[in-house]
């Protein structure tokens, strides 16, 4: 099994200014041995948007990533806070749900 990946944009328009504003990157693997394709959760990450004085952080990014699928919970937690300084703060309690998939990361292109 090799890695596939569907290279292009994806487009959002008209968004509003909000400085938590994130883009949620969900990564799955999708196993066809079977009849019936399975599927996995992998990981995840977040990439903000905005920057504080309200720009779009265009650039290239290489992000790390979180073991597991998305914490509904925590998402929404971070509608209200910095999602980086949230999920930094949850990594240092002791039952954390937040733990990195190592050596992984993705790489982002986000664009104005």
């Amino acid at each position: 099994m090799s890695p596939r990946f569907l290279e292009g944009f994806a487009t959002f328009k008209d968004v509003k200014f909000n400085r938590n504003c994130c883009v949620i990157i969900d990564i799955r693997a999708v196993s066809f041995a079977k009849l019936e394709p399975t599927i996995e959760d992998v990981g995840w990450t977040i990439l903000p948007v905005f920057s504080p004085n309200g720009f779009v952080m265009s650039g290239i990014y290489q992000i790390p990533l979180f073991k597991g699928p998305p914490i509904v919970e925590y998402l929404k937690e971070m509608e209200d806070t910095d999602p980086w300084e949230f999920l930094m703060d949850k990594m240092k309690e002791k039952k954390t749900r937040v733990t990195y998939l190592e050596p992984c990361s993705v790489i982002v292109r986000l664009l104005d």
